[in-house]
């Protein structure tokens, strides 16, 4: 049986910096950003998310970048990002 190949991560840059995130409800809410990658991203959030969850995140003067939310551990979650971005929000 092939066991396929694991998918390299992106490089990780340590950030904990103050983002928004806009969630599946169209509610926003302040986040931290721990780390960033070209792929993904790790959050510590104050209110709940969903493992599957479509979120938006605006980090800086940035426009907003789409993402999808892939686990939650306590009070941080992590997710991929869906490449491109929306400009809206």
């Amino acid at each position: 049986m092939h066991k396929p190949e694991p998918t390299p991560r992106g490089r990780r840059v340590r950030l904990d910096l103050e983002a928004k995130l806009i969630n599946s409800n169209s509610e926003e809410w302040k986040v931290i950003v721990i780390d960033l990658s070209s792929d993904g991203f790790r959050l510590r959030v104050s209110d709940p998310l969903f493992v599957g969850e479509s979120i938006q995140l605006k980090l800086g003067r940035s426009g907003y970048a789409a993402g999808v939310v892939r686990w939650i551990e306590g009070n941080e979650a992590g997710g991929s990002f869906n490449f491109g971005t929306n400009e809206e929000g």
